[in-house]
């Protein structure tokens, strides 16, 4: 859930359906996001394209714990609600980060 609070203090909900996420970050513009496949022993990168047109936009990670996919949501608001997007990365996740650098992911 997010919830949005107006000056007025009322409080509005908003169901993302995003399982139990780990890691919140504002997404930057031009920047890559490293990721810690924990149970690997890997750091993935997923590269800036895949963020060109959500700068600003709200990064969820789900980490993938018990009946929740890993999984790494964009979080878009419309002016009327969330709209969400999943980029599958099919690893559990340890935080993530975005960085200004280009290296590659490691084995």
């Amino acid at each position: 859930m997010i919830y949005a609070l107006d000056t007025s203090g009322n409080v509005t909900s908003y169901n993302v359906e995003v399982g139990w996420p780990e890691d919140i970050r504002l997404i930057p513009s031009g920047q890559n996001l490293y990721c810690l496949d924990e149970p690997n022993n890997q750091v993935l990168k997923i590269t800036s394209d895949n963020f060109a047109s959500f700068g600003g936009d709200i990064l969820l990670v789900d980490e993938g714990l018990g009946c929740s996919e890993s999984g790494v949501y964009i979080v878009h608001w419309t002016g009327g609600g969330f709209l969400v997007r999943k980029i599958p990365v099919g690893s559990h996740l340890e935080h993530v980060s975005f960085a200004p650098i280009d290296i590659p992911a490691l084995p």
